[in-house]
C-alpha cells in the first residue's frame, strides 16, 4: 500500500499457492481474501462477515446480513449448456478490488499512485 503495509501476500504451503490480501493496517491487518490454487477463495467485507465464497464447484455472494445475493456453478462442471457467469466486481478496499469472469478468471488488482498490478486467481479445476 502507499501506506508501506503489505497488501499481498503469495505464499505456498505444501503443494498449493496462496495469495493473501490484507487490509491497510500496520500491525493487526485483516485478512480480505484469500486465494487458493485449488480453487477455493473467500472474500470478506471489512467487517469480517464473508461476501464471496468459492468452491471447485462454484460459488455465491452474500450481503452483509449473511443472506445469499447470488448462487452459481462452473459450467465446465455440468452437462447440459449454461447461462454464462455475469461479471462479480467488488472492491476490497480503496485499492484492491476483485473481478470475476469464469473459474480460471479471477482477477485481484491492486491500484496505487497510477500504477495497477493485476493478478490471475482463476484455475480451471476438475472434480
Amino acid at each position: 500500500y502507499p501506506s508501506g503495509n503489505l497488501a499481498i501476500i503469495i505464499a505456498q504451503a505444501r503443494d498449493q499457492l496462496m495469495c493473501i490480501v490484507q487490509e491497510d493496517e500496520p500491525r493487526t491487518a485483516k485478512i480480505r481474501a484469500l486465494f487458493q490454487s485449488d480453487g477455493r477463495s473467500t472474500c470478506y467485507y471489512p467487517t469480517g462477515d464473508e461476501w464471496i465464497n468459492m468452491s471447485m464447484q462454484g460459488g455465491q455472494y452474500l450481503d452483509q446480513a449473511g443472506n445469499r445475493v447470488r448462487r452459481w456453478m462452473w459450467p465446465n462442471l455440468l452437462p447440459e449448456p449454461q447461462v454464462p457467469l455475469s461479471p462479480i466486481f467488488i472492491s476490497l478496499n480503496h485499492y484492491v478490488g476483485v473481478r470475476i469472469l469464469a473459474q480460471d478468471k479471477i482477477f485481484v488488482s491492486f491500484l496505487a499512485m497510477g500504477r495497477q498490478a493485476k493478478l490471475n486467481m482463476g484455475t480451471k479445476v476438475q472434480v
